[in-house]
């Protein structure tokens, strides 16, 4: 199966984490503020349809610099795109 790289914030990926999502996400580096992340089809959707749910429901059960996080989040994958 293809997967990409892609930098991504690492306040709401590690969320995205700490929540048991992303089993098969394969993190390449990581500082305090972005983590460098291996994602395959799979986990690219996963971590795409969470970091969007986030947004839609920001204002009722997220704290809001994980809400931004997450918006951040969907952009960067968006803009990489897909692994094809």
């Amino acid at each position: 199966m293809a997967s990409k790289v892609y930098k991504v914030p690492a306040m709401f990926y590690l969320d995205h984490i700490n929540r048991d999502c992303g089993i098969n996400d394969v993190i390449v580096k990581q500082t305090k503020t972005v983590i460098t992340v291996k994602l395959d089809r799979e986990g690219y959707d996963d971590l795409l349809s969470d970091a969007d749910y986030y947004w839609d429901c920001r204002d009722e059960i997220c704290e809001k610099h994980i809400a931004q996080s997450a918006k951040r989040t969907m952009a960067v994958l968006k803009a990489a795109g897909a692994p094809v």
